[in-house]
């Protein structure tokens, strides 16, 4: 079976046959995809694709759904972490960290799926601006906007 971000397709979950789902278009940038997904319902759902280098599998897939967490998750990202200063980043879904002069500068981890991550600093970046590039397109800004209201962000 494949998954809702691939057919392009809207698809029910078992559990409300009302909630129907659509992908939104993929957007690259710097060897990291964004796949996209929104309901009826205006829940919004993201998968980071991390491309293997020479873009050959395994990449890696980082999910974040819903709505507040991936609200938390690129204003983590617009957070100066530097190394210099130990700075860290304790939200209510995220911990984020900078550690050292290496190839994995950055740490991040989800606080309730416990799912972790190293990127460089240039990963992390790019994460940035990719996260800016998709959510400028009209195709990004109504669920944003939609998922925003429905929690009383916007």
């Amino acid at each position: 079976m494949r998954h809702r971000f691939e057919t392009n397709t809207p698809s029910t979950t078992p559990t409300d046959k009302r909630r129907q789902w659509w992908a939104l278009p993929s957007v690259e940038y710097g060897g990291i995809i964004l796949h996209a997904s929104c309901s009826n319902e205006r829940d919004l759902s993201v998968v980071l694709e991390f491309l293997a280098p020479g873009g050959l599998p395994p990449s890696i897939m980082y999910p974040l759904e819903p709505y507040a967490r991936i609200a938390e998750f690129t204003a983590m990202l617009a957070h100066p972490l530097t190394a210099e200063f130990s700075s860290m980043w304790l939200g209510t879904y995220f911990t984020a960290v900078a550690q050292g002069q290496g190839p994995d500068e950055y740490i991040w981890r989800c606080r309730i799926s416990r799912l972790g991550c190293n990127v460089s600093a240039d990963q992390w970046h790019t994460m940035g601006a990719l996260f800016d590039l998709a959510f400028s397109t009209p195709e990004y800004q109504g669920p944003w906007t939609g998922a925003a209201k429905r929690l009383g962000d916007a």
